[in-house]
């Protein structure tokens, strides 16, 4: 099935001028914009991505008023996106019951919120639950529940996450210009790459690049809140399920953060639960910094911990035997992500 050009894309999407195009909106336009003059699998995966993108940031994207003469609905059509979509809220309502739980969740989940309702919980939470801190430097950027050093840790792992995210987007693309050039052998940003990456394909580069600007974008543009839960990791002291953490086995008191599934948020924004050891690493960049960038990938880019074998690789020793064994799953993995931005602020 043929897809619609960029222009009519443009002008069938001009509905509410008085309300900007949203910075997820703007990629869709460009990338359909790319893809109109010069239709290619490169161009039309990179479409594809920004549309996921888009579409993960509203809570029901057929219901955009970009969609008012049904122009959202024929693009995801023409892209094989349409019955994804169209699913989305419903999917997010029923992953509650067909996602598999730690043992005694919803029992947890009932005593959090029993004692929130006796003011039974000490006075970190209760005092500090809904005190929202902002972030000087970013404005998209929130914090609940931080203050004092803690709250100053938190910001600067984003400060330093940004700036990993920023320096992996222009490795990636250097890396990436020795490959087209071939003159890429030996130079250190493509040994780079294939560290957390493996075997550096032109097709997977640009394809990596494509979701390293994707990311940096997002980093810098959509609503991110940061939510310390430093004793019960479980679950949200309100008593409201979270849907459990990306990897539901690994929760409790060693894990730094998680967050929801990447199609389970509302609107454009993003929550990271940030747990206790998140704030007693002591290394900035393989704690707080690796610990942001990692877990915005899942969000955004819709990585995963485990291998396409269904086994958990986190850690630097693993994630550079699957860059070298699997260098498919290695680009899935937030680990290795993390890790490839890590290496730009220390020596790992």
């Amino acid at each position: 099935m043929p897809v619609m050009s960029y222009d009519t894309w443009m002008r069938r999407t001009r509905r509410g001028l008085t309300k900007p195009r949203s910075s997820e909106l703007r990629v869709v336009d460009a990338a359909l914009k790319s893809f109109t003059e010069r239709p290619d699998s490169q161009t039309l995966g990179a479409l594809k991505l920004a549309v996921k993108n888009w579409t993960d940031s509203k809570d029901e994207p057929l219901r955009s008023i970009r969609n008012s003469d049904g122009a959202v609905a024929d693009l995801l059509r023409q892209l094989g996106e349409e019955d994804k979509a169209s699913a989305q809220h419903q999917t997010a309502k029923s992953s509650i019951q067909r996602m598999n739980r730690p043992a005694g969740l919803l029992g947890e989940i009932a005593g959090g919120a029993g004692k929130l309702a006796a003011g039974q919980l000490g006075a970190d939470y209760s005092g500090m639950l809904l005190k929202l801190e902002t972030d000087p430097n970013f404005d998209n950027v929130r914090y609940e529940g931080f203050a004092g050093e803690k709250l100053q840790k938190a910001r600067l792992g984003y400060a330093d996450a940004m700036l990993g995210a920023q320096k992996a987007t222009m490795g990636m693309r250097a890396a990436l210009m020795g490959v087209a050039t071939g003159r890429g052998a030996g130079s250190p940003e493509l040994e780079r790459y294939t560290t957390w990456f493996g075997t550096a394909s032109r097709a997977a580069m640009e394809d990596m690049l494509q979701k390293a600007e994707t990311m940096l974008l997002a980093m810098k543009t959509r609503p991110v809140t940061f939510v310390l839960r430093e004793t019960i990791t479980n679950h949200y002291i309100n008593g409201v399920d979270p849907l459990g953490p990306t990897v539901d086995d690994v929760v409790g008191p060693g894990v730094y953060g998680y967050v929801w599934n990447a199609g389970n948020h509302t609107g454009s924004g993003m929550r990271v639960v940030i747990n206790q050891r998140f704030l007693t690493k002591p290394d900035r960049y393989e704690g707080p910094a690796a610990t942001i960038y990692h877990e915005l990938t899942h969000k955004v880019l819709g990585t995963t911990d485990k291998d396409s074998a269904g086994a958990l690789v986190y850690g630097i020793p693993g994630c550079r035997a699957l860059a070298r064994t699997n260098p498919g799953d290695a680009r899935q993995l937030a680990d290795c992500w993390s890790y490839y931005a890590i290496s730009f602020l220390k020596t790992i």
